[in-house]
């Protein structure tokens, strides 16, 4: 993400400009993941990034990541495919106990 954002701001700061850079984190995610299932919480997630899409093309905006990682459990599901991992360490998650390793994608 760093190097996209560096090229982008190279490109955007040869003029002078006005730019904003805006994170997104939405707080409790990991419980409200648990506490209403895969499939709703995809779906809830899914609106949200639509939403946050609009608004970025209403005030031409760019999206340039969207901060993915991915547990141990889910590594091994992908394991010979095409999908590139980088290892990330041991992390806590918030609203679950302990720590757990998380590999964010290889670009």
């Amino acid at each position: 993400m760093r190097s996209r954002l560096s090229k982008l701001l190279d490109s955007l700061l040869s003029e002078r400009r006005i730019l904003s850079v805006m994170f997104i984190d939405i707080v409790n995610s990991t419980v409200l993941a648990v506490e209403m299932g895969d499939e709703r919480w995809s779906d809830k997630l899914e609106r949200f990034r639509a939403v946050v899409r609009r608004a970025l093309d209403n005030f031409g905006g760019i999206e340039i990541d969207t901060g993915l990682l991915i547990s141990g459990v889910v590594r091994d599901l992908v394991a010979g495919s095409r999908i590139g991992l980088i290892d990330r360490g041991d992390h806590p998650l918030k609203g679950l106990p302990g720590t757990f390793r998380l590999y964010g994608l290889a670009h």
